[in-house]
């Protein structure tokens, strides 16, 4: 039987922040005028509330009446009438305060009117959705290749996190249902933010080499545990994505001049391996399943599989990062084998779960039917 070595962890696959601009804008009103403005006029309020009790020999609350009605300029009675001193103390917090208010109105108007607000909200919200999940998908850019790759991930019912530098696509991956952050895919922020130490995958997917190979390496330091997809678009790209430390490395041009080949030379079997990887064309289906620690599968033989259930084919075996194709039925299994099996779908549902066996996808709500 043949033999191939596959990387370390590839059975464990499958198991708007803003612009830095924006963000700049709304940090420079909170930093140097909102919080400003808000501080000096408790300073102005304090100085009056101090100035009336001294001045005017006003009792505390008497004299907190009095800056509130002078600030506010509603223009209620004085407590009782002001001397010269009192009036002139009376004139400068007016000028004071009221500009003091008039500033900081104007400036958190603005704040408002600008979407600021909106997007602070937007962020913690996005900031709460990110704390909550667990085993979720990164992929970072939001192109051709990328929001592909989010709308099949999603279409699995799994949990996708998108990271793009460019505006326009991170609000359209919001606009698609998405939690997007607007950053470079290899900013340490960025992937921190998404929660890559939480994430089943990093899948790298813009058109920049170098930017792939340096976002590989960021997530290899701040996660070194979890999986790293990416795509090249030239063979010495290939080379450095996997010398950056990624699990598998993908080129569009590559891959698609070789699938164009190979359709030439094996037509038919081109055809029946698409069928049996598009996970919406109906008759047999292809999946890979794990034989958990508290299965009946284990100390049995694989034969135990096609005995159950008529009609499943086991094409390979991966135990500890070995592959080994069209595996002996007398092979003995053990916790944390992993299946690739062919069968019927409703065939391979009943095996899932008769065994306890842990599917490396979520099973669809829509059950595919076998063709007739």
């Amino acid at each position: 039987m043949k033999h191939t070595e596959t990387r370390p962890g590839a059975g464990r696959l499958l198991p708007p922040r803003p612009s830095g601009r924006t963000a700049s804008i709304a940090q420079f009103y909170w930093r140097r005028r909102l919080i400003p403005g808000f501080l000096f006029l408790v300073v102005v309020s304090a100085v009056g509330v101090v100035g009336f009790i001294m001045i005017e020999g006003m009792a505390p609350v008497d004299a907190l009446y009095m800056v509130v009605i002078t600030l506010s300029t509603v223009g209620f009675a004085e407590v009782h009438t002001l001397s010269t001193a009192g009036r002139v103390f009376t004139s400068v917090l007016i000028v004071a305060g009221v500009g003091t208010l008039a500033w900081t109105a104007a400036n958190y108007i603005e704040y408002l009117a600008e979407g600021h607000l909106g997007a602070h909200f937007a962020r913690r919200r996005r900031a709460r959705l990110l704390s909550h999940m667990q085993g979720h998908y990164i992929v970072g850019s939001y192109g051709r290749v990328g929001s592909r790759i989010a709308r099949e991930l999603r279409s699995d019912g799994r949990d996708v996190v998108v990271i793009d530098v460019d505006p326009a696509r991170v609000q359209t991956a919001a606009d698609d249902g998405l939690v997007s952050i607007a950053d470079r895919a290899s900013s340490d922020a960025a992937l921190t933010e998404a929660g890559i130490e939480r994430a089943a995958a990093f899948i790298v997917a813009t058109d920049d080499d170098a930017e792939n190979v340096y976002a590989v390496l960021a997530a290899r330091v701040l996660a070194p545990n979890v999986p790293v997809i990416a795509r090249a678009a030239s063979d010495e790209a290939v080379r450095r994505l996997q010398s950056a430390g990624a699990l598998r490395v993908f080129s569009p041009p590559i891959e698609g001049a070789l699938s164009m080949v190979d359709f030439i030379r094996r037509p038919n079997v081109r055809d029946v391996l698409d069928q049996l990887l598009d996970p919406h064309a109906p008759g047999l289906d292809i999946r890979e399943m794990t034989v958990s620690g508290r299965s009946e599968l284990v100390g049995e033989t694989a034969s135990a599989l096609s005995l159950q259930e008529p009609g499943i084919s086991t094409l390979a075996l991966v135990r500890r990062g070995r592959t080994e194709m069209a595996p002996s039925t007398d092979r003995v299994l053990e916790a944390g084998d992993v299946f690739v099996v062919v069968g019927v779908p409703e065939a391979l549902q009943r095996l899932f779960e008769r065994y306890e066996l842990v599917d490396a996808l979520p099973v669809p709500s829509k059950q595919r039917t076998a063709s007739k």
